[in-house]
């Protein structure tokens, strides 16, 4: 249970992220104090608990063998950024040379702006796969 002049600061921290009734299991103090407590300070608790964050992608959210992800989910900016600097290219050298494509796009998917396409992502496989060298389209 915790004591003291902790307890506010605790419960303001607990408040962004669950319900009385969870920062009450969590402090080891009744629902009822918690409740005094907000009520006296002006703590807002969470009205329910948050739900946990699904994604969008159909593959993602009921996958087959239960490790694999999707294609979509797999290549983030992080990790396109990530190959590209492995290999040794510029975003320009990896547009053109390797996937073909503007190099507009590889810009914005390395920011983040947007997500590569089915056809890049069969590509950024591919390049994956081989180190760099099997980027041409099939």
């Amino acid at each position: 249970m915790i004591e003291g002049d902790n307890v506010i600061q605790r419960l303001r921290s607990l408040a962004r992220v669950m319900t009385q009734a969870q920062a009450a299991r969590a402090t080891g103090l009744s629902p009822a104090r918690v409740s005094q407590i907000a009520d006296e300070k002006g703590i807002t608790f969470l009205t329910r608990p948050p739900r946990p964050k699904r994604s969008r992608c159909a593959s993602c959210m009921f996958p087959r063998d239960g490790t694999r992800r999707c294609l979509r989910c797999k290549w983030t900016p992080a990790r396109i950024k990530t190959l590209r600097q492995g290999l040794g290219l510029s975003q320009v050298d990896m547009a053109f040379k390797v996937l073909h494509m503007n190099v507009w796009a590889v810009q914005r998917w390395e920011s983040g702006h947007c997500r590569p396409g089915r056809a890049a992502l069969v590509r950024l496989e591919r390049v994956a796969r081989s180190g760099g060298t099997a980027g041409a389209p099939a």
